[in-house]
């Protein structure tokens, strides 16, 4: 049997505020550019939509997130499965008191090879969901082992284009700013 782990109500609220926003802001400037001169129109419909689609793609990332245990695995599904880090149960090391900072995070990963994940405790994940999983494991964590995921290259790869990406937009925007 397979059973889905998501987020609670009250953490996707706390995780959307900020593309929410953006998604407003972006809205806000196509509504504002159509109450001004019909020449603007254009560029104030592309900005707008840049900002929109700039909120939507973290938004789309955290509806797009999710855990999945079965009898085998443990899965972290990501961008609605285009992206996945698996664990064999039989392979699992876990730290549920790992911390990053002041957040405590659970760390999964696997001792024998590639797949890890975290899980950051109470503001995103449910504190009895990932003890739930914390008690699936099978191995004791070591740790001054490395955690190596899965995706990493194409993690990597996707950072940088996005990087890139939004340089060359900066420098659009400067440009039109210069000329305008």
């Amino acid at each position: 049997m397979k059973r889905v782990i998501r987020p609670g109500p009250f953490q996707y609220a706390y995780m959307l505020l900020l593309p929410a926003g953006a998604v407003a802001l972006g809205a806000a400037t196509i509504l504002y550019g159509f109450s001004i001169d019909e020449h603007d129109w254009g560029n104030r419909a592309f900005w707008g939509l840049l900002v929109a689609a700039l909120g939507l793609i973290p938004a789309a990332y955290v509806f797009g997130m999710w855990i999945e245990v079965d009898g085998e695995r443990l899965r972290k599904v990501y961008l609605f499965g285009l992206l996945k880090e698996q664990i064999p149960i039989p392979q699992l090391a876990t730290d549920i008191e790992g911390r990053t900072g002041d957040e405590p995070r659970a760390l999964f990963m696997n001792v024998e090879g590639p797949g890890a994940f975290g899980m950051y405790v109470g503001w995103i994940w449910r504190q009895r969901d990932v003890a739930d999983l914390g008690s699936l494991a099978t191995r004791s964590w070591n740790p001054d082992a490395l955690m190596h995921r899965q995706n990493r290259r194409l993690i990597v790869t996707v950072e940088l284009i996005g990087l890139l990406a939004f340089c060359v937009l900066l420098v659009l925007a400067w440009r039109s700013s210069r000329s305008g």
